[in-house]
């Protein structure tokens, strides 16, 4: 799950930080790069253990509620899928032409 929150909070983590670094001020083209870089990542690790401790409180909760109302149940079947028409069957000739 940690690494689930890690990859989403890059898809916006990573535009938003290019999106920062182009709306800086001339003047402070040489800083702030790091620490927007810094940000990120720290951004990215704290979410992604915010999230899998709040994952795993979820689960507790629902195996406990569970428990007591019965939880979910599915069904699986198998499929066989059907198998591929041929392209061409040797044994039907073309109509003629």
């Amino acid at each position: 799950v940690a690494v689930i929150y890690v990859i989403v909070i890059a898809i916006f983590a990573v535009p938003a930080a290019i999106i920062v670094l182009a709306l800086r001020r001339p003047e402070d083209a040489g800083a702030g790069a790091v620490e927007v870089v810094i940000g990120g990542v720290l951004i990215a690790i704290i979410y992604a253990a915010v999230g899998w401790i709040f994952t795993a409180i979820g689960c507790a909760i629902y195996n406990l509620a569970a428990r007591w109302i019965g939880g979910i149940e599915v069904q699986v079947e198998p499929v066989v899928p059907p198998p591929p028409v041929p392209l061409w069957a040797p044994s039907i000739t073309p109509p003629p032409g």
